[in-house]
């Protein structure tokens, strides 16, 4: 592995920023495509959007090849069925993004889920976040509790971290 391929515990702090601000905007994704799949799942139960527009004729005799193997009602129900598996393996992979740092939070100690929380998820100022957490100073905020905090919490997220630079002391020996 070369140097530009190994990660840094910075690079990680970094990812774990990025999940948190995201937070939001993947719950508000998360809503979105379970309408969209609620849709697609009541139009197949009903059917009606195929029936509709897509019904085969009997009645008449057909001049094409009649050894076709699927009807464009058989096609489009697929593709249907498709798109609604594909919407499920979304919604899985956001609400499992949501999940972990859900989980990661509750395992901290409180004040320093509150504190990411309240920064990364809420987006609050240091200011307000200091006076909800009991009037802590900014600055002790920043650089004590917070460095702390998001150790933690990229601990947590990505359990690799621990082992960056742990035979780095026998190395320079």
């Amino acid at each position: 592995m070369t140097n530009a391929a190994k990660k840094t515990v910075e690079d990680y702090q970094c990812q774990t920023i990025e999940r948190l601000n995201r937070y939001q905007e993947v719950a508000v994704t998360i809503e979105m495509l379970n309408l969209d799949l609620e849709m697609l799942e009541q139009a197949l139960a009903n059917d009606t959007a195929y029936n509709n527009n897509m019904a085969v004729d009997y009645a008449t005799v057909s001049g094409g090849k009649t050894n076709k193997v699927n009807s464009m009602v058989e096609s489009e129900f697929m593709a249907v069925r498709a798109n609604i598996q594909r919407l499920r393996r979304q919604i899985w992979e956001l609400e499992r993004h949501n999940r972990q740092i859900d989980k990661a939070l509750a395992n901290m100690p409180l004040i320093y889920a509150r504190l990411l929380n309240m920064r990364y998820i809420k987006k609050l100022g240091w200011k307000e976040i200091g006076q909800r957490l009991g009037n802590y100073n900014e600055d002790h905020l920043r650089k004590n509790l917070h460095d702390k905090a998001l150790k933690m919490l990229t601990g947590y997220l990505f359990p690799e971290v621990h082992n960056i630079g742990l035979f780095l002391k026998k190395a320079q020996d």
